[in-house]
């Protein structure tokens, strides 16, 4: 009876790394395909994001004051770095980069 023939033993190191690198592939396009997908928080530029209550007091402080950030923090009796995290997901999912831009945008979509 006659043995199949075995394949090249360079050729089936090559096979398995094209599966390998394949697979990397396929991994590295899924990624993308997920980062160009929109966001929940910032679905449409129309709508109110989903604000958290503490989020909600910050914006509506910030809104209500033309005080510096610091008496702002002060008075919501938060710490800085506390603040500035909310500040920031507020600036996120409004799709801002400062405060003027974060209250127009706040009062154009009706949150508050």
């Amino acid at each position: 009876m006659a043995t199949a023939p075995q394949p090249h033993p360079q050729l089936l190191r090559l096979l398995q790394r094209l599966l390998r690198e394949s697979a990397r592939l396929h991994d590295l396009i899924e990624t993308i395909h997920r980062a160009l997908q929109p966001s929940p928080d910032t679905a449409s530029p129309d709508t109110v994001p989903e604000l958290t209550p503490t989020e909600e007091r910050v914006l509506l402080a910030i809104v209500n004051s033309n005080d510096k950030f610091s008496a702002i923090w002060s008075d919501l009796r938060m710490g800085k770095r506390t603040f500035e995290g909310h500040l920031n997901n507020l600036y996120e999912k409004f799709g801002v980069r400062k405060r003027s831009s974060l209250v127009r945008e706040a009062v154009r979509r009706g949150a508050v």
